[in-house]
Parts: C-alpha cells; sequence; structure tokens
C-alpha cells in the first residue's frame, strides 16, 4: 500500500543507516525504491550486497547524474503502491514512520492530502554543533519550529526530506527536471500542486 522513495548520490554508507533504520519500522508491508543519481562511489555494490541480507522489498534503479528532481521521477514512474513516501538518503526513520504516514493516508484519502513529518539532527554518531542547530531554528534549510507552534503547513513546507502523497497526483504532476541539482526542486512541486490541485500540506 506504500512504497519509500529514496534517491542518492555517492553517500553509500549514510545510506545503509538510512535502510537499516527502515528494517525496524512497525509497519512492513511496503516497498523501498532507492535510485542511484549516478554515483561513482561504492553505492551499486552496497546496495546488492545489503539487499542479500535484508528483509525489506528493494528495487535499485540507476540513472546518470541528473539530481534528484529526475532521480524520484524515475522511480514515481513505476510505483503501483497508491502511497508514495519521499525521503531522503540520510534519513533515519523513526520505527513508526511508515505506519504513521499510511494511517494519515487512510484517515484523509482525498487526492490533496500531503503528510509531512518532522525532520530534525540525530544525536547519535555526530555532535550537533550551534551552527546546525541556528540552522535548524533559523529556517533557511526548514522551518518546523514555525509549524510547532502552529503555523498553517503549506507549500513552502514541502520538503522531500519526509513527506507522502497519492502516487497518482506525483505520476501526474512530476518534478522539474529543469532542476539538475539539490535546490527547492521539492518548494517548486509543493508550489505547483498547491495552486493547481489546492494542496493541503497535514504536519
Amino acid at each position: 500500500p506504500i512504497a519509500v522513495v529514496i534517491p542518492t548520490y555517492n553517500r553509500s554508507e549514510i545510506l545503509l543507516l538510512c535502510l537499516q533504520c527502515l528494517e525496524k519500522q512497525t509497519w512492513t508491508d511496503f516497498q523501498v525504491i532507492v535510485v542511484d543519481d549516478g554515483s561513482t562511489d561504492d553505492t551499486p555494490q552496497a546496495v546488492k550486497q545489503f539487499q542479500k541480507s535484508s528483509a525489506l522489498n528493494i528495487e535499485y534503479l540507476r540513472q546518470e547524474n541528473a539530481g534528484p528532481a529526475r532521480a524520484r521521477n524515475l522511480a514515481i514512474a513505476s510505483l503501483r503502491a497508491p502511497v508514495c513516501l519521499m525521503i531522503g538518503d540520510d534519513i533515519l526513520a523513526s520505527p513508526d514512520l511508515v505506519f504513521r504516514h499510511l494511517e494519515l493516508h487512510r484517515r484523509r484519502p482525498e487526492m490533496r492530502i500531503a503528510g509531512l513529518g518532522l525532520t530534525r539532527w540525530t544525536e547519535n554518531g555526530q555532535t550537533v554543533t550551534k551552527f546546525m542547530r541556528w540552522l535548524d531554528e533559523s529556517g533557511l534549510q526548514f522551518a518546523y519550529d514555525e509549524l510547532l507552534r502552529g503555523t498553517r503547513p503549506g507549500w513552502k513546507h514541502f520538503y522531500t526530506s519526509n513527506i507522502s502523497l497519492k502516487t497518482q497526483l506525483l505520476q501526474r504532476n512530476p518534478f522539474d527536471v529543469s532542476f539538475e541539482n539539490a535546490a527547492v526542486e521539492d518548494l517548486e512541486l509543493g508550489y505547483r500542486l498547491e495552486q493547481t490541485h489546492g494542496l493541503e500540506v497535514v504536519f
């Protein structure tokens, strides 16, 4: 009923940590699609090796380096699951991540609904510096603090680090591939969806 889409580029070590967290989900009926955006490191071998020992249903796709917009489109075009959850390759998911997104879409089956999850720096395995905390709190990267204070989410909170939508909506409205890098290609899609389909983001 739900698929997790993860674009990646030259970050095999953190990608494997991401996949390990997905192995620990309380809801286990989901597919994972990893789209390798032309990595030049050991990502292909690392994912292939991980697939051998993991219970996860992982599909590995690869494209020439063209950016996360085209990578996500490649994965989404192949999906059959009605719900698509997009995360980053550096997201270490909490155990109920997939279930919480699926639960929202069961309660809100309208095509326009998007589920936005909270993204925070992990304290495990790294030191969260003052700059990282400032980046988190300033809203320059993510404006979660204003959402936690009750601000109504909209297109400017369309963060593909942790967001889910109906697959059909994404297949009909793909990411703009003229964005060749990870640079507001997600917000642009959120804006288009809000203008044309009345996108409602549920935090």
